[in-house]
């Protein structure tokens, strides 16, 4: 997949799998044909690095976040931007959309973590007082829990309904900059500034692999819709495909060019 030299900020696969979306520091996203590698959409409307992409669970838009500060809307279908999200005072490094489609999570360089009403735009409640910046936040598939990954190389996993953390995993040496479940939610899967991706067992929240073979920072996972692929994005400038079972690379795609 090719568009244009810059570093891969964000991936993500639509949920059918035959898409993919891509964000880089160019300020686009881009959204890929996956069977022909070919690029059916250029979405350009924000004002700076875009951080972050999501489709939604029905895959008719992709949501993206980016240091602008906002989040935005966009219709896949059209390219059509349909709103944008402002709230934060600083940079937008993550995002995240609940499994109705009705709440999305995102994380700032502001020291929060906000939920929104996708529909009105407006912020529902906000989490503050993180000891450390959170770089990534992640919604589970089926529970109301989510994790947020910080710059204290720790994932911290988080009770929706009492605000209480439930899990500290401590095992990467750099910040953790993504976080994806994989569909059924059995797994966590986290990339970080130490180059490598680790999978966690979400029923102990015991580590089980670490995936090694980025050059750089990852900067972006996301889970194929079968749960048997994870993509991942780097600032090698490189998507590489990993077989999620055998914990092997499968395929490396030369990125943005």
């Amino acid at each position: 997949l090719s568009g244009h030299k810059h570093i891969i900020s964000a991936i993500a696969f639509s949920p059918d799998g035959s898409l993919l979306a891509s964000a880089s520091d160019d300020m686009r996203v881009k959204i890929w044909k996956v069977s022909s590698g070919s690029c059916l959409r250029d979405l350009i409307g924000h004002r700076d690095y875009v951080t972050a992409v999501s489709f939604t669970n029905d895959g008719t838009r992709v949501a993206s976040a980016s240091d602008d500060a906002t989040l935005k809307l966009w219709d896949v279908a059209s390219g059509r931007e349909l709103r944008t999200y402002i709230g934060h005072t600083s940079f937008i490094w993550s995002l995240s959309i609940s499994p109705d489609d009705r709440t999305m999570a995102s994380c700032s360089r502001d020291g929060t973590i906000k939920f929104w009403d996708i529909a009105r735009r407006t912020p529902l409640h906000a989490i503050n007082g993180f000891t450390h910046p959170v770089w990534s936040v992640k919604m589970h598939p089926h529970q109301d829990i989510f994790a947020a990954g910080t710059k204290s190389h720790t994932v911290s996993v988080w009770d929706m309904d009492i605000g209480g953390r439930i899990a500290s995993l401590d095992r990467h040496t750099d910040d953790v900059n993504t976080l994806c479940f994989n569909p059924d939610g059995s797994l966590l899967a986290s990339g970080s500034d130490d180059n490598t991706i680790k999978l966690w067992d979400t029923a102990t929240w015991q580590e089980r692999a670490t995936l090694l073979g980025h050059d750089d920072y990852v900067d972006s996972i996301d889970f194929s819709p079968d749960g048997t692929l994870l993509a991942s994005g780097s600032d090698d400038n490189t998507i590489r495909l990993w077989d999620v079972a055998e914990h092997s690379c499968r395929k490396v795609l030369k990125g943005h060019s």
